[in-house]
């Protein structure tokens, strides 16, 4: 997960994926995104000015997301529930081409030159090439660097003063999620190699095996098209997935490479469907839809599960979901606020009340909440599934309705019982490495390559190896405050 401020120290009056105010900085002039994952988007829900620029895809993609967040009231004793999206951001969003340098006017007579350049990491997600008053850095955001795209990346145009030793970067801010030599992070299979492993355990199975993919972020969508065309079958998806993707279908260039696989495209007077279809039949075998939404594969205990990895290493499975943030954001997530403490300390209350024969769950829930509180969290997500079963019994909604605080006690019951008890499908499940972030050798390969006065970590964790890119940049420049505040700049 990003712990980046957003402040660029050689660009003081830009902004990058961050949007809430900081102390102690300038008010940002431009504003710039890399990609939808939402450890990226802090503050946007309530963002109005200046303009923030990103790639078409990314662009049309906020647009659409959506999220359900829940307030306590217990003056009322319920549960205030509003639908959250982006929409207000339609005519503050810029986009940008790929590969393009674009100048931006920050003030009447100061511009710099912005050009997003691809991440390898999910649906329109980029890096940013930002120069001006003699400055040049590189802000990766997230990122997957392979040897392959690293080849690629050198072969930019806007990079070949860098490469060259014509200019210099004076810093790099690189993803930094996997910044330690130590095993399993040194070195990952490449995604093509996790492909080709889940593919053979596939080619295993029976042919009417039917398959559900926990596709639970953007990233995995070459994934999806490998299965489908080897498999020869469309994947269901329910429809905010699929209007997620049919967005992409309306651009142009890189979004259409993309778009046209997963939802089709027009070939003369015929339109050519994609491998992702919102109905299924018979023919369809794999799943992808959000769980909670109705679709029978979900009763189906003979249902292989396909779970995608970071790594392996000495026989342990190195999980992929929630590394690198970006957890549910291709479902409607629901979110507990937790503004208020007070209200907090109340509900907290109520479920050692309503939980009084249960004191392990009770215990449970409440130690999951102080250590939210704890950590700083600002809202906690939800188990989709098990929230809606006891909210709204399973149904679909159209519109929110507040909520008796007694049944959002009673989904945190459901929810303590189903971590308690852990999975209990029998379902078997296939697993296979695609890491979307780099390995700590990808991350040399790439530092080597461009070579830069300096390097900023976007991502601090302890036990980072930041000392080994001294040797092939001119320093590391950071010094951690905290987890939470990477401030400090050389």
């Amino acid at each position: 997960m990003s712990t980046f401020d957003g402040f660029v120290s050689e660009f003081p009056l830009i902004r990058i994926d961050q949007f809430a105010t900081l102390a102690n900085r300038p008010p940002p002039l431009v504003c710039l995104l890399s990609h939808v994952h939402t450890d990226h988007l802090r503050g946007l829900e309530t963002f109005k000015s200046p303009f923030v620029y990103c790639t078409h895809a990314t662009r049309q993609l906020l647009l659409r997301m959506e999220k359900y967040p829940h307030r306590l009231n217990f003056a009322r004793g319920v549960l205030e529930s509003r639908k959250q999206t982006y929409r207000h951001l339609k005519k503050i969003l810029r986009p940008l081409p790929l590969g393009t340098p674009t100048h931006i006017e920050l003030r009447p007579g100061e511009t710099i030159k912005v050009t997003a350049l691809d991440a390898n990491h999910c649906p329109g997600a980029c890096m940013f090439m930002i120069q001006g008053n003699g400055r040049n850095v590189l802000y990766t955001g997230d990122l997957r660097c392979e040897a392959w795209f690293v080849d690629r990346l050198i072969r930019e145009p806007v990079m070949h003063p860098f490469v060259n030793g014509l200019k210099t970067l004076d810093r790099i801010y690189l993803d930094t999620t996997y910044a330690t030599r130590k095993a399993p992070y040194g070195k990952f299979p490449t995604k093509a190699d996790g492909v080709k492993e889940l593919l053979t355990k596939i080619s295993l199975l029976g042919p009417d095996t039917i398959l559900y993919f926990d596709t639970w972020t953007f990233g995995y969508e070459e994934v999806w098209i490998a299965l489908s065309n080897y498999l020869d079958t469309n994947i269901h998806v329910d429809e905010y997935r699929w209007r997620l993707y049919r967005s992409l279908a309306d651009g142009e260039g890189q979004d259409i490479l993309l778009s046209a696989p997963l939802v089709g495209f027009q070939e003369g007077h015929r339109w050519q469907s994609g491998c992702l279809a919102k109905e299924h039949g018979k023919n369809v075998r794999i799943h992808s839809c959000e769980r909670g939404m109705g679709c029978e594969v979900f009763e189906n205990h003979k249902v292989v599960l396909i779970t995608p990895i970071v790594t392996r290493y000495d026989g342990i499975e190195y999980d992929e979901k929630c590394a690198g943030g970006g957890q549910g954001d291709l479902n409607q997530i629901h979110e507990l606020e937790l503004t208020d403490l007070s209200a907090l300390g109340r509900l907290m209350e109520l479920c050692t009340t309503r939980l009084q024969d249960r004191p392990e769950v009770s215990q449970k829930l409440k130690a999951w909440l102080a250590d939210s509180i704890k950590q700083g969290a600002q809202n906690i997500k939800l188990d989709t599934e098990v929230f809606q079963e006891a909210i709204y019994g399973g149904n679909e909604f159209d519109e929110l309705d507040d909520i008796p605080i007694d049944r959002l006690v009673a989904a945190l019951d459901k929810m303590g019982s189903k971590s308690e008890g852990g999975d209990t499908s029998s379902a078997e499940r296939i697993t296979f490495p695609y890491s979307r972030h780099a390995s700590f050798q990808e991350l040399r390969l790439l530092v080597g390559a461009l070579r830069p006065n300096a390097v900023f970590p976007n991502t601090y964790e302890p036990g980072m190896d930041m000392d080994a890119f001294t040797g092939v940049a001119g320093h590391v420049g950071w010094l951690p405050e905290s987890r939470f505040s990477m401030r400090a700049r050389r």
